[in-house]
């Protein structure tokens, strides 16, 4: 180990199963999935800058976040307790937008995004075999969120993870 950071607990410099992390020029992004925040640190020293988000149900709370992403001037957070996408202004946390998603499990949500589009990754128990997960492949628009195109993948037989069927249209 070359160097580390933080340690377990709820204070500035620390992480309570920190999950997906996002990067732009100036700032490291962490899903700080235990505490139910997403914590913002500079990238050049991993300073405290920000943390946005508490337990709750609110525009801006959060409850398991496990996704988050940035561009230009938005955050994007997977509030996956909340089967959510929620959009924040990236310099103050403040809410913009928000989208409810069809999941219904724990700790799978992720994200990220290009120049024009949001992505999102997700499973969700199959609606007729319980047994089963579909993992659910989202195109959005970063303006509010709107789907765009969603591709269900779904598992075949109960051996082989690398065998999917897809269905809809893989060209997201």
């Amino acid at each position: 180990i070359v160097s580390s950071f933080g340690t377990v607990g709820s204070g500035s410099n620390q992480f309570n199963s920190p999950w997906q992390i996002a990067i732009d020029n100036d700032n490291v992004y962490v899903a700080d999935f235990g505490n139910h925040r997403v914590k913002v640190h500079k990238k050049l020293n991993f300073a405290h800058v920000a943390s946005f988000g508490q337990l709750g149900r609110g525009a801006t709370n959060f409850h398991l976040p496990t996704g988050v992403t940035a561009d230009g001037d938005s955050l994007y957070v997977g509030d996956d307790g909340n089967q959510r996408i929620v959009k924040l202004k990236k310099s103050t946390g403040a809410y913009v937008a928000h989208e409810k998603l069809s999941m219904n499990t724990f700790g799978s949500l992720m994200l990220t995004n290009d120049d024009e589009f949001l992505y999102a990754i997700y499973n969700t128990i199959h609606s007729t075999d319980v047994n089963s997960e579909d993992v659910i492949l989202e195109k959005r628009r970063k303006s509010d969120l709107s789907l765009i195109n969603s591709v269900v993948i779904r598992p075949e037989g109960s051996v082989s993870i690398s065998s999917y069927i897809v269905m809809g249209d893989p060209s997201v």
